[in-house]
């Protein structure tokens, strides 16, 4: 390590490798020990209705929601990972007011990494937390698996609504 990062005052340095990612936790950690103590959310509007689709990774989450509102508010790929944080989209439909939020894929625990992974892991079910209804997306073309069973557990063990929505049956022989 470089001895004169000391030097300029600004706390301890942390070292990172942005080729292999070591240590890349390690300052996760670090910043969010600095963020301010974390407050409860309370819906801004008690009229609105918040709705968070959760899944695992690359069942289509952001498509069925751009398909929803009839525009293209979420990036799309076929590559896993697109999505890092809950990204929340406020609309009006028929005069009720409702939020959907788009969230990272959940992998399954051993897949999780120090890192991105297990912050992103953590936005999704934050963002549970604080929905009345989750719409629990699964892939036709998939088996269900141990892993959709533990993300329709997380929202059942919150007492959430939930709407099991199976997509990409497109995919499936007729």
């Amino acid at each position: 390590m470089r001895w004169e990062f000391f030097e300029l005052g600004l706390g301890e340095p942390q070292p990172v490798s942005a080729l292999s990612g070591i240590r890349s936790g390690d300052l996760l950690d670090a910043v969010v020990a600095a963020l301010p103590p974390e407050t409860i959310d309370v819906p801004a509007d008690p009229e609105e209705i918040t709705i968070t689709v959760i899944g695992k990774p690359n069942v289509g989450k952001s498509s069925f929601l751009n398909r929803l509102l009839g525009e293209e508010r979420f990036i799309v790929s076929p590559v896993a990972g697109t999505t890092r944080d809950a990204i929340d989209t406020a609309f009006t439909w028929q005069g009720r007011k409702f939020r959907l939020v788009d969230t990272a894929g959940i992998r399954r625990h051993a897949a999780l990494e120090e890192g991105l992974e297990y912050y992103t892991y953590l936005r999704a079910v934050r963002s549970l937390d604080r929905a009345q209804v989750a719409i629990v997306m699964l892939d036709a073309s998939d088996q269900l698996s141990r892993q959709d069973l533990r993300i329709l557990n997380l929202a059942e063990e919150r007492r959430r609504g939930i709407v099991v929505c199976v997509n990409k049956w497109d995919l499936i022989e007729k």
